[in-house]
């Protein structure tokens, strides 16, 4: 009888931890975590299987509906693709960048069901961010999930912090032709020693990143000991940026363009936007070959802590995946800031005389009734105004002196002077 009993409380003590075990282990498989903009345009996920394991093919399925329930049926191409995903690994160390045109291809019947697919492998266990682009002809989306990966091998808990400022990194050879590497690309493989690499530098366009104020990301390429100065577009861009902080609770998805080309703004690539032959969408054009030198659009980085920023050009077929850590500062809050805000209209701007004094941290709202610009120039900050939208910027009035501010209209090279920012000495 004893035995009997004993086997009894056994069975209840195994069943007590398994169901202990299971609600520890209860994390679903993906949650959706950010937008990082106001759209129209939903999307949701699904796995198959539903659970991810380490080293076994996944199904991410995505379905983007309007705010009424129906299937976002014109999904265009921007940047020679439908719909960017972009995969990185929780401890930073490895990065996807896939697309559904990359498995199979997209027939009219899927694009009027809104409904896309991209396969992956996750290559080992933990979390993974999940960000993907879209965008039609009237609104964009760019959406995070957190994936998370069962099995072994487990990944890192921490990202390694490195912070150099040049490394040199090997390339991968674009598969069937096309601009397409589907495998995961870990930061311990693509560095190699040079000169057998690609040698990279990263410089920025301020002394240091701050929380909330827009940088731009400047590279420098050689091979050989030699500049590079035939890279090669990729995706229809000159430069592709993934950047996400430790935290991993955001995704950008950012682009450059070439030093030395002939564009209105290095910082705005939203410009020049045109139809092409298949009916997408791309932004500025870009050369058939450019180098060495590269710089990002305008970038704000939202909170401070260390973030990997990825980067992906092309040179002779071969995709570099670059990627260097920065550290971003603590941004300033509105109690320590002198706020404007700024109205826009065709030709004009209300208040139309801003004055502070050096080394002010400054946040201008602006709200307009127009499309196009604002422009602070000798800061060489821009951002784009959406018709009855309003925007913010917030810099450091580190430069003494006295600034147009501008308006540059939707579609137009005209340079329209709205007013002035009046920056005195301290």
């Amino acid at each position: 009888m004893k035995n009997y009993t004993l086997i009894g409380v056994s069975v209840l003590v195994a069943a007590a931890v398994g169901w202990i075990l299971l609600a520890r282990d209860a994390t679903p498989p993906i949650v959706e975590i950010a937008s990082n903009t106001q759209s129209s345009i939903r999307a949701t996920a699904t796995l198959s299987p539903e659970q991810p394991k380490a080293g076994e093919p996944t199904t991410i399925k995505f379905s983007f509906t309007n705010s009424d329930g129906s299937p976002v049926a014109d999904i265009m191409m921007h940047h020679a693709r439908r719909v960017h995903t972009l995969i990185i690994s929780e401890d930073l160390s490895s990065i996807g960048h896939i697309h559904p045109q990359d498995f199979s291809k997209i027939t009219d019947a899927v694009i009027q069901s809104g409904r896309y697919a991209v396969n992956y492998t996750f290559p080992k266990a933990g979390r993974y961010i999940v960000g993907i682009s879209v965008m039609n002809a009237k609104d964009m989306l760019e959406k995070q999930f957190i994936i998370n990966v069962k099995g072994k091998p487990k990944m890192g808990e921490a990202a390694t912090k490195d912070f150099r400022r040049t490394k040199c990194f090997k390339g991968y050879a674009k598969q069937d032709g096309l601009d397409r590497y589907v495998a995961p690309v870990f930061i311990s493989d693509a560095e190699v020693g040079c000169p057998a690499g690609y040698k990279a530098t990263l410089s920025l366009s301020a002394d240091s990143i701050t929380a909330g104020e827009e940088v731009q990301l400047q590279y420098h390429f050689e091979k050989d000991g030699k500049p590079v100065t035939n890279l090669e577009p990729f995706l229809d861009a000159a430069i592709h940026f993934a950047i996400v902080p430790a935290s991993l609770d955001t995704l950008l998805h950012r682009h450059g363009v070439a030093v030395g080309i002939a564009h209105k703004n290095a910082g705005d690539m939203e410009m020049g936007k045109a139809m092409d032959e298949k009916g997408g969408i791309h932004h500025e054009s870009v050369p058939e070959t450019f180098g060495p030198n590269l710089v990002s659009e305008a970038i704000t980085f939202p909170k401070a802590g260390p973030y990997q920023v990825f980067a992906q050009v092309k040179h002779k077929g071969q995709i570099i995946f670059t990627n260097f850590m920065v550290q971003v500062k603590e941004g300033f809050d509105e109690a320590t800031a002198k706020v404007f805000n700024l109205a826009v209209a065709d030709r004009s701007l209300s208040p139309n005389l801003i004055s502070v004094t050096q080394d002010d941290k400054v946040i201008f709202r602006v709200s307009t009734n127009v499309a196009g610009e604002f422009h602070i120039a000798g800061y060489d900050i821009e951002k784009e105004m959406k018709l009855n939208g309003t925007i913010e910027i917030r810099f450091t009035a580190n430069q003494a002196g006295r600034y147009n501010l501008e308006r540059h209209p939707e579609g137009s090279e005209e340079d329209i002077v709205i007013g002035a920012l009046v920056v005195n000495p301290k």
